[in-house]
This record gives structure tokens, sequence and C-alpha cells, in this order.
């Protein structure tokens, strides 16, 4: 059976939810709740259940994809979601039901986030919402001589913590990380400051890290270019990694030169239909 999540079931989804071993953050009541906050679209969370017990999960927001044209997303203003379920038949059952809702109330369908690797050469035409990479190769990476702010200290305070930051915005800010929900998570988010050798802030981020995975949430750099992005985010890799973590996910930064080994690596977040044959998160 298939169903809308309402109150009554919430616990039982995020026991589900915190049980999967992988990337299950953006499944959480936690960032619906912060997608919510940010006017991002009606939640329609679906859960497959057999008795009590749920099988998989399929998280979904009603948004506008374009001008006048609305659909069911998995999920806004984020890197990766979909079917969240070992089952085949749940997985089946619901992408069945996700169509089924969208053309009932006339949506144009349902998409689905997913990454797939770049092509270097067309990130610059079409500029992608989110990037994901290895922390080993993000390591790995040059950074350029005569790059304008070479982080030399990195500060790592509560997301919540009185610490001033650059005017220039790299993402997103709508986020709000005083929701009270963050404080009962496991998910605390943390804010990384990064400072060049005369000591100025270079640049800030919001991120998470577990022990598989590091997620930069936002950013924001003290020059419009983000010159000072990739030692910023070779940084958080670092710490991120001290912590288990194998790979990174970040709003993707404004095409320029200094960057363009970074997208060449990287695998971009991009928007593709469901249908009954592909229901892979």
């Amino acid at each position: 059976m298939v169903c809308l999540l309402d109150e009554s079931a919430c616990s039982v989804y995020e026991q589900f939810v915190e049980e999967q071993v992988d990337d299950s953050f953006y499944y959480s009541l936690l960032w619906r709740d912060v997608l919510v906050h940010g006017n991002c679209g009606q939640p329609r969370y679906l859960l497959a259940l057999q008795g009590d017990h749920v099988r998989g999960v399929l998280p979904l927001f009603e948004a506008h994809i374009s001008d006048g044209c609305r659909a069911l997303v998995s999920l806004p203003a984020t890197p990766a979601a979909g079917t969240l379920s070992d089952d085949v038949s749940a997985r089946w059952l619901l992408a069945s039901r996700a169509l089924a809702l969208a053309q009932l109330n006339g949506f144009a369908g349902v998409l689905v986030r997913t990454f797939c690797p770049s092509a270097a050469s067309d990130v610059p035409h079409g500029q992608p919402d989110w990037l994901r990479i290895p922390i080993a190769t993000l390591l790995a990476l040059p950074v350029r001589p005569d790059t304008a702010a070479h982080p030399h200290s990195v500060a790592v305070h509560p997301a919540d913590a009185d610490d001033s930051a650059p005017d220039a915005s790299g993402a997103p800010d709508w986020i709000d990380y005083r929701l009270p929900r963050w404080r009962q998570s496991r998910y605390a988010p943390l804010r990384v400051v990064a400072r060049d050798d005369a000591g100025r802030t270079a640049a800030t981020a919001i991120c998470l890290l577990d022990g598989r995975s590091a997620h930069v949430l936002t950013y924001r750099c003290s020059c419009t270019s983000c010159e000072g992005l990739l030692p910023l985010l070779q940084q958080i890799g670092r710490l991120a990694a001290e912590r288990g973590a194998a790979r990174l996910d970040f709003p993707a930064p404004p095409s320029q030169p200094s960057l363009a080994a970074l997208y060449a690596v990287a695998e971009v977040s991009r928007l593709s239909p469901l249908t009954i044959g592909n229901t892979a998160r």
C-alpha cells in the first residue's frame, strides 16, 4: 500500500530514513521543514507500507520548474533524492503512485534529481545546481598561484555562532539553521571559516559532516569571483576526510578559469524524468 505521509506516520518515516546507511539526510523531515521554510513548494511525501512496516519512501514537492509549469520534484534545492528502498516492488509502487498523482493534478510530470558525470564543456552553458566530487580527487586538484584569497587557517563553529561573514554570496542563503529540529538532530550544521595569511576572512561555508559524505549547504566568498572557493572546499575536504567522509556535495559556483579543473572531474546534479523503469535514486 502506498499513502501520503501525515503526522501520524512521521515517527515510522523518520525511523526508516535513519536506518538507511547512505545519503539519508535529504530524506529527513528536518530537510523537508527547511524546504518548506524556504518556500520551495508543497510537500507530498509517499510511503510504501506493508502492514505497519515502511518498505520505501519517495519525498516529493509540488514545485515550479518553469514559467507556468509545475511538477512533482524529488527534491527542489537538493543535490539528489528519488526513491529510498531496497524493495523492488515498493519502488515500483512508489513510482506508479507518483506518476498517477502528477497526472491527477495536471502536473507536467515527476522529476528526480540525480548525479551524472559532467562534460566540462557544457557546464558553463547550463549551470547545474550542485556538484559532487570524491574528496581524494578534490584534495589533489592544483590551486592557481594567482588565486586572490588563500585560506591559511580554518575555524569550525556551530552554525548559529556569531561570526561575521563576507557580503558576496556564493549560493542561496534561505536555509534557516535556527530551526529547533537542528538541535535535536544528529546532523548538526557547522560553520567553517577560512582566513588568509593576514587573518582576514576569505570565505565561510555552512556544512554537514557524517561518516560517508560532506554537504556544503551554502557558502560566501570575500570576492564576487569566488577565487577563494577551491581552497575553502579543500580545507573542508580535509576536515571531512578526518571524519571518514569520502565525497563532497556543494552548490555549483560560477564558472571561471580557476575552477575549470573542478568542473572537469565533478558529477553534476540534473533533473530527469521519473519512469516506472527508472526509479533508482
